[in-house]
């Protein structure tokens, strides 16, 4: 997962959104039964045998990976108005008006993750819990300032307030920013192990196009995470992963019944869509973060057709 935003000398590395989502058929409940994906020959046995299987861990993780997917995406998005409201802060400048990161919903959303149960992953769990615990004293503070600005108590104090909640604000941001990104670089190398998982699987069974279908994937999310809105981009990585997975793509077959032919023809004309901008971007607009912004939509919306794409009907049954 690569740092977007926030450069400096006490930069905040918040990595950006790109967790590859590939639960394709989500869980659907069966008496007392939970039938852990669409990619499992014999889901029942597995459950009563009591192994994870791959779709069930992938289940397991998908709340906190969306937890990080929405901090990171508004995070990103808008890294033009975040940035300079740190650099003030630590600085000890003012403004009048702050923009922070999203730090109540992220709590939020960890803590209903939490709820649900284990990630299924020791390092993910741990580095939630410790994420949350910065947040606990973080996210009172963030809100007293927002209100602050908000309520322009500034022009009434000369900024004093707005000095004592950045000598508070400031040395939490920056061990949530250890924190996060550690939690962030778990969820990662957890989501990547699963996914490697899987494709042994559907290469043990003989599965040819499910395991392109995860393929062109992972090698979508490496792309956008190649992909800086600072100019730094290499366009030669970039430009020969496109045609990989324009060719993998192409080559896609369609699935076994009505309901996956139709999903695999939207999520690869998704595919295209996002290698037509992903193209565009790095040969015209490398350093416009508007253009970038939507190029990151254009890959979450196709990732979102993965997600329908059912891969148990993608191979023929031998």
């Amino acid at each position: 997962m690569k740092k977007h935003i926030l450069e400096g000398a006490h930069m905040n590395t918040y990595m950006s959104k790109k967790f590859l989502s590939i639960i394709g058929c989500l869980a659907v409940m069966m008496v007392t039964f939970i039938i852990a994906g669409c990619s499992d020959n014999n889901p029942v046995t597995a459950v009563l045998d009591n192994k994870p299987t791959v779709a069930n861990q992938l289940r397991q993780l998908r709340p906190y990976m969306d937890a990080a997917n929405t901090f990171n995406t508004y995070s990103t998005k808008n890294a033009t108005m975040i940035q300079p409201t740190m650099d003030q802060l630590r600085s000890g400048g003012h403004n009048s008006t702050i923009v922070l990161p999203p730090y109540a919903d992220l709590q939020t959303a960890l803590k209903a993750a939490q709820s649900e149960g284990s990630s299924g992953s020791k390092e993910v769990d741990e580095a939630t819990t410790n994420v949350l615990t910065i947040l606990q004293g973080m996210v009172p503070v963030s809100k007293e300032f927002e209100d602050y600005y908000k309520n322009q108590t500034f022009t009434k104090d000369n900024y004093m307030g707005s000095d004592s909640l950045a000598a508070k604000l400031i040395p939490m941001e920056e061990k949530f920013t250890v924190a996060y990104n550690t939690l962030d670089l778990a969820i990662t190398n957890y989501h990547k192990e699963l996914n490697d998982t899987r494709v042994k699987d559907f290469q043990a069974d003989s599965k040819a196009n499910a395991v392109k279908f995860i393929q062109i994937n992972m090698l979508m999310s490496e792309t956008i995470d190649m992909i800086n809105p600072d100019g730094t981009t290499d366009v030669k990585k970039v430009e020969a992963n496109l045609k990989q997975i324009t060719n993998s793509v192409n080559t896609l077959e369609q699935g076994t019944t009505t309901a996956t032919q139709k999903a695999v023809k939207e999520y690869q004309d998704a595919v295209r869509q996002f290698i037509t901008a992903a193209q565009s971007y790095i040969t015209v607009n490398s350093t416009f973060l508007e253009a970038y912004n939507q190029l990151f939509d254009i890959y979450n919306a196709t990732m979102n057709k993965a997600d329908a794409v059912n891969m148990d009907e993608l191979d023929k049954t031998k």
